[in-house]
């Protein structure tokens, strides 16, 4: 599958919209990771699905649970690859397989065509560098997954199982909610931001998060991407990404954000295929509090 990729920050210089493909070959671990135990106090808890990549930074392969409980699910990316990886989470519905999820999603991504409603792009995380570990808290339904890396195509599947019925996805603090096609954020400050990012839209969106070099304006960010000429108005080395979600869902993530203004894009296109949407206008400006 392959998903117009503004995540990988650089961006290519944030000249060009790389993209990047979700192919090859992961592997299964053990059962589930939902906590384990049982009783009363058990259940006021997510589920837990803890997710690692390892190996070669072009060859690596997940270790992934086989099934873990649905609900509100913390789950857990530890990256011990080289390189900065991603965990993409792709559902599959309707009694397709993840493998058709995937074919679907490079038709979407590369060809721009539309990506059937049996696709769920059900979040997970965007890249984590190599030897780090980061989570999401986020709703996992039943159903049949793909675990994927956007930067290389590893990818493992997994079933989620009945919902857990614990915990909840936190609500209060940083808030970054997605629309067409612009970004409200709220809240943010300089250092650990646990924020809760929704997609209140109609279409599938992720945020790609790149500082402004000081003096430069959220315009000079749209002429850019618009032109694609001069020196990119974006300090290249702050950067980060969230997996893509489906219109309606939301994750709670943790980002690490310097004072200043970012320009938070969005380069997924429609379900219905066409351009991807920061070519749509959807460069918002985010301040960044001390």
């Amino acid at each position: 599958m392959r998903l117009v990729d503004g995540r990988r920050a650089g961006l290519r210089g944030l000249a060009i919209v790389a993209v990047l493909g979700l192919g090859g070959a992961g592997c299964g671990g053990d059962d589930d990771d939902s906590g384990g135990g049982g009783g009363e106090s058990q259940a006021a808890k997510p589920s837990r699905l803890a997710i690692e990549l390892s190996g070669s930074g072009k060859k690596p392969t997940f270790t992934v649970p086989k099934s873990v409980k649905g609900g509100v699910t913390e789950i857990s990316f530890t990256n011990s690859a080289e390189g900065d990886h991603s965990a993409q989470l792709v559902g599959a519905q309707d009694g397709h397989t993840p493998q058709e999820a995937l074919a679907a999603g490079n038709a979407w991504g590369e060809k721009g065509n539309g990506l059937p409603d049996w696709v769920v792009l059900a979040g997970g995380l965007g890249d984590v560098k190599a030897g780090d570990t980061g989570s999401v808290t986020q709703e996992l339904a039943p159903g049949k997954y793909v675990v994927a890396d956007l930067n290389t195509g590893a990818n493992a599947e997994f079933e989620v199982t009945g919902d857990s019925g614990g915990g909840e996805v936190a609500s209060d603090g940083p808030t970054v909610e997605a629309t067409e096609y612009e970004f409200t954020s709220s809240g943010l400050k300089a250092g650990a931001n646990p924020l809760l990012f929704k997609n209140t839209g109609a279409e599938p969106h992720f945020i790609a998060g790149v500082k402004l070099k000081p003096g430069a304006t959220i315009e000079d960010a749209r002429r850019f991407i618009k032109s694609e000429k001069g020196k990119p108005p974006f300090d290249e080395s702050q950067t980060f990404n969230t997996a893509v979600i489906d219109a309606g869902d939301s994750q709670s993530v943790e980002l690490e954000l310097q004072e200043g203004k970012y320009a938070f894009l969005c380069f997924v296109p429609d379900r219905a295929g066409g351009p991807p949407h920061a070519v749509k206008g959807m460069i918002s400006e985010a301040v960044v509090g001390g």
